[in-house]
Formats: structure tokens, sequence, C-alpha cells
């Protein structure tokens, strides 16, 4: 690593939730995951598997690029909690040499010393994550389209956190470009719901957060029009499918293992989103949390917010991509960060 490029960070200047701020944590009980679309962080060695716009061979992406995007990835986490968050769980990460360079290099005094990524070769970007903490497991599951050809893979880890576990999946759902989406999205919708049925079945009192850019928005049912079936879908809604489709609330003290609470539903929520698509905030990055963490026992829901710092957010309070001709901006996605507290 270059002494040139050594981080020295300034003043923090993160823009919290003005209704329900995250509290500092008193004691080690309390933990804080990030979930960070990255948006496409290629490094700047030519592996064959490139998008043309991150390509080294034909100069588009140079070594320069891809350390001025990495230092502007760690500022952002770096500022995001005190001594940054305890976990991340990154999308669209190109390989895991990434990960290695960004916490021996640039985030080395934070304590991450876990790394877990996705092994899809069919994806030029892969979903992962770094923790203080250790895992008990990892399982990858890989949706299948009706075409045969694999989706994104879900990551799932099982992490021990103070002798507790803590199971986290991360996801990245396709997009909504092209013509008729939403069925690979209920694919990956469908592989969750029966990996939670198995989870839940083995051990009733498991307590398991979804995380990732779900490329769907919490309210997608109603934005896109009631009657159509959506991978996420409300709560009280039960409509026909031969996929399993993910059924959430705004209850933060939910109680049934069917539903998964999601804090953009919640009723102190007042982030408008994650993410602006023509001019429109969406709220494509998510947490489910499944009822044991809405409970008050073992881990438990605390809080929720967008991370907005001086290196991530525009003029206008919008995501501020990363411009390798100044070096500004990070990503068109804000990270989201999620606290839990856990009951001694």
């Amino acid at each position: 690593m270059k002494k040139s490029l050594i981080l020295v960070f300034a003043i923090v200047f993160i823009s919290w939730t003005k209704c329900s701020p995250l509290p500092e944590p008193k004691e080690p009980r309390s933990i804080r995951v990030m979930s960070f679309n990255v948006e496409n962080m290629f490094d700047g060695i030519e592996q064959g598997s490139e998008y043309p716009k991150y390509n080294p061979k034909n100069g588009s992406w140079t070594e320069k690029d891809y350390m001025g995007k990495m230092l502007q990835i760690s500022r952002v986490a770096a500022d995001a909690a005190p001594d940054g968050p305890d976990i991340i769980g990154f999308q669209e990460i190109e390989n895991k040499g990434i990960l290695t360079e960004l916490t021996k290099g640039y985030l080395k005094d934070y304590g991450y010393k876990y790394i877990v990524i996705s092994e899809n070769p069919n994806s030029a970007i892969q979903s992962a994550f770094i923790s203080k903490y250790p895992y008990n497991y990892v399982k990858l599951h890989a949706p299948q389209a009706d075409s045969g050809r694999d989706l994104r893979q879900i990551v799932e880890v099982s992490f021990d956190i103070h002798g507790h576990e803590l199971i986290i999946l991360n996801n990245h759902w396709k997009s909504k470009v092209g013509k008729n989406t939403e069925p690979k999205r209920l694919c990956a919708a469908d592989v969750v719901t029966a990996r939670l049925k198995a989870i839940y079945s083995e051990n009733p009192k498991a307590e398991v957060l979804l995380l990732g850019d779900f490329n769907e928005c919490a309210d997608e049912y109603e934005r896109e029009g009631k009657g159509v079936v959506r991978a996420i879908m409300p709560a009280e809604v039960n409509l026909p499918s031969r996929f399993q489709y993910l059924r959430i609330t705004g209850d933060d003290q939910n109680k049934n293992p069917k539903y998964l609470f999601s804090p953009w539903l919640w009723d102190k929520n007042q982030e408008p989103g994650s993410y602006v698509y023509r001019g429109r905030w969406e709220t494509i990055d998510n947490f489910f949390l499944g009822s044991n963490l809405t409970d008050k026992k073992g881990f438990y829901f605390a809080g929720f917010q967008t991370v907005k710092t001086q290196w991530n957010t525009s003029k206008k309070e919008h995501p501020r991509p990363y411009d390798k001709a100044s070096g500004e901006g990070c990503s068109d996605h804000f990270p989201i960060l999620l606290e839990l507290n856990l009951e001694k």
C-alpha cells in the first residue's frame, strides 16, 4: 500500500435520522450492522470478467481509480459508526482480494478479521461480508431462474457474537433492467423463504436477519400496483403464487415467524430512501428482521438509518457515485445501518 494513500480521516460528518438517532453503544453487547452496495467495485487487475467500463485492459479503469474508490469506501465505512460497523454486508464486490486489501490497509485499525464472499462464476460481482466477529458456518444459496441459469448467490453466515448466534443472509437480487424481471426476484424470494423455514424448523428461537440490495422497495406492492404478486409483499396480503414471497410488516414488535420486520415501514422512520431513480427515492436496500429480533430477547431491534457522510452525499442530499476524475463520491446507493442490542 503506497504511503501516499494512507488514510487520514477528516472530521466525521454524519446525517442521523432525526426521529430516532442511533444511541452510542455504552457496552459491548450492542452491535451495528451495515449493508452497502458499493456500485461495481473492481480492482485494477484485468480478470477477463469485468464490465467494459471497469476493464483495465482497455484503460477505462486503472489502479489509481481503484485505489481512489477504495479510499472513499473506507471513509464512509469508518464514519458510519464509532469504530466502524461491527459487520458489513457488501454488494457488487469483484473479488476477495479487494476486501483483503481494504481490511489490512485502509481499515486495518478497525478490527475486521473475517471475510466471506460468494463464489458465483457467472457474475462479475459478488456479495460479501467483513466482520469483527468469527463465524460458525457459511452457506451459499443459488436461486435458479426458469431458464436454468443460476442467479446471484445468497450468502448465509452464522456469526458468533459474544457466544450468541446471529444468522445473516446477504442478498443481491435481479435488477429491474430488462423485460419480465419480477420472476427472477421471486425465485430469490422463494429460496430465502424456504431457507427461513428450514432454519426455524431446526431452531424456533433462531435470530435471523436479511440484508442487501433486493432491487425491490419495501412498499413495492403499493408503488407498482396492487393485485400483482411481487417478491416483497405486505404481511396482510395473501395472493396465490407458485413462488413463496417475503411478507413484511412495519410492526417493530412483530411476533409472527411468517413475517419480517422492515425498518423502512416502521412508523418512527423518516428516512426517504437509499437510492434515487429518475428523481424518486427508493428503498431497495433493506434490512428484514425475523420475529426473534423484535421480541426484546437475545438480539433485538434498536435503531436504523441511512449513512450520509461528506464522502458520499451530493449537494442535493442524494447518493453521490464515485467520479474517477475528481476522486470524489462513492456509490449510487447510501449504505444503511442497523443497531441491535443484546439482552444480557
